[in-house]
């Protein structure tokens, strides 16, 4: 316990004490003056002399905090000129910039086929595009489709690229270049997942700084300044990794909380999912705790050696058609196979995707209760 303060104790002599107040006590009353007048007087002074003092020192913390509020108004109107002269360049910069936008599918405005991206600029030079984005759709009926954004592109540096098995006669698709396959694989899966996997084998995706993979319910952001800083990270990524993707949001305890929570899901069919676990329980490397990372949008670089190797591996035993249609699981498996860390999105993931209206997958909500559903 700290030391508490003590008054300094007074000696009297009490005898000398006693006689000034003999030899006094006369005066004292003959000026008016009692010893209870002249302690009532010394306190009102000693009063006084607090007041005074406890005024100073509040008049003291009156001036500093008026002086923090000058600093305060100052520094505030500072940034806040910093701030608006940093969004007034942007704006400028943006402006000069040509745009992208996107519509609902079940949009009725057709103005937006005249906007499709260009290949070239304003003086008629072919740009390289920076940031080229892909989705598949497959199906033998054009109902089943997905619903897909109408694209209103301007912009040189952006693509977007559609794998399906219906040309434009059989199904318009505003604002997409289609890539137009036709496989031999008995599921209608197997056939979407080759444009998400291994769309890097096409000549004009092979031409992209960076591909960025969406499911049809996905939107991207109209950013475009953002998508061109992440193509560039993943093109200059030291590692040579090239591949961007975000961990799933869901602890699922690894690929055997993902299958239960396929299973629950009802996005496969229980002989798929345990003839999948069957496989990776008979590989040597398979670590049941491996991360499990977000499918449904993520970005590469087409022309990283090591993500065409990952992808490819991935791909020789999905395309075998003998488990579990679903990716993830498999995926997850072969990252932690060759060690592979995707890079972390720096941004939070609500500035880069949007949700699009839930009823934009096909197949209904791609849902599956049998094998006949998903037969090409």
């Amino acid at each position: 316990m700290p030391p508490m303060l003590h008054r300094k104790p007074q000696h009297h002599n009490d005898n000398h004490h006693h006689h000034n107040n003999t030899a006094n006590g006369n005066a004292n009353n003959a000026n008016g003056y009692s010893p209870i007048r002249n302690t009532l007087k010394l306190s009102i002074s000693e009063d006084h002399d607090v007041k005074k003092t406890l005024n100073q020192s509040a008049m003291r913390r009156r001036k500093n905090l008026y002086k923090r509020i000058r600093v305060f108004i100052v520094t505030s109107g500072i940034l806040a000129l910093l701030y608006h002269g940093y969004y007034e360049g942007r704006r400028y910069i943006q402006s000069r910039v040509p745009s992208v936008s996107f519509e609902n599918p079940n949009s009725d405005d057709s103005s937006s086929q005249q906007l499709r991206g260009s290949n070239e600029s304003d003086e008629g030079a072919t740009i390289q595009p920076e940031v080229c984005f892909i989705t598949a759709s497959y199906s033998k009926k054009k109902k089943e489709m997905d619903k897909l954004l109408v694209i209103n592109n301007k912009s040189p540096y952006l693509r977007f690229y559609l794998f399906t098995n219906l040309n434009d006669q059989e199904w318009s698709t505003p604002g997409w270049t289609k890539i137009v396959t036709h496989f031999k694989y008995r599921r209608i899966i197997t056939h979407s997942r080759y444009g998400k996997f291994l769309g890097w084998k096409e000549p004009e995706i092979q031409e992209c700084k960076a591909v960025f993979y969406m499911d049809a319910c996905l939107r991207p952001s109209e950013n475009q300044t953002m998508w061109r800083e992440l193509a560039d990270i993943i093109a200059t990524d030291e590692t040579g990794t090239g591949l961007m993707q975000w961990p799933h949001p869901k602890n699922r305890s690894g690929v055997i909380g993902e299958f239960l929570a396929i299973k629950d899901s009802k996005k496969d069919i229980d002989k798929n999912i345990v003839k999948s676990l069957q496989w990776m329980i008979a590989q040597e490397d398979l670590d049941v705790k491996a991360k499990i990372y977000m499918n449904e949008n993520f970005g590469y670089d087409p022309n990283s050696q090591v993500y065409r190797e990952l992808s490819q591996a991935f791909w020789d035993q999905y395309s075998l058609e003998e488990d579990s249609w679903r990716d993830q699981p498999l995926w997850a498996f072969m990252l932690h196979r060759y060690n592979i860390t995707p890079i972390p999105y720096p941004v939070p993931y609500k500035q880069v995707w949007q949700r699009n209206d839930g009823r934009a997958l096909g197949h209904h909500g791609h849902a599956y209760t049998s094998e006949k559903d998903v037969l090409a």
